[in-house]
């Protein structure tokens, strides 16, 4: 088993969402907890973990500095290539295992991360793992024009107007439809 996991965050789907939000603020002084909630807008406790992701990102050094990979991330002509190689940092692990991890499909990943860290594939930090490595390969970054960033709700009440305002689903829909 290895001395230390690969990066993960239970709540792995907000990485793309912070991922989003640090191309369109302003670069820190210091990225903190603090930034991250105050000015980022991410509040809550499950955000907090980022920090460290960060980190082993090589996104900020271990005092909050942003580091020059972070100002490439800000920069929408050097962000992909950036991209990578955060991802590569953070995931190194999974790099040094499987040269061809770009093409390993989901149960494949949950496969490797389960060999390196000694979890079942079905754990739940192995599945954090494996989340919080799609999520960040994945991410397309903002090109120049800066498209709309996503966000999450504000609460659990316009999830529930969300859901209210979409169109009904019914059998007979799909029966007949």
């Amino acid at each position: 088993m290895a001395s230390e996991y690969p990066p993960f965050l239970n709540s792995y789907g907000v990485v793309q969402l912070i991922l989003a939000k640090i191309q369109v603020t302003p670069i820190p002084v210091r990225f903190s907890h603090e930034f991250l909630s105050v000015t980022m807008g991410f509040r809550r406790d499950a955000d907090r973990p980022f920090v460290s992701l960060a980190k082993r990102m090589g996104l900020i050094d271990a005092d909050g500095r942003p580091t020059e990979l972070y100002k490439r991330f800000h920069d929408p002509e050097q962000s992909q290539a950036a991209l990578m190689q955060l991802v590569k940092n953070a995931f190194s692990q999974l790099y040094a295992r499987s040269e061809d991890i770009d093409a390993l499909d989901k149960k494949a990943l949950h496969l490797l991360v389960a060999d390196i860290t000694g979890l079942e594939p079905t754990h739940p930090s192995a599945r954090a793992v494996v989340g919080t490595f799609l999520a960040i390969k994945t991410f397309q970054a903002l090109d120049n024009e800066g498209a709309e960033i996503p966000t999450r709700p504000k609460s659990r009440k316009s999830i529930t107007t969300a859901r209210e305002n979409r169109a009904p689903y019914t059998a007979m829909a799909v029966l007949h439809g």
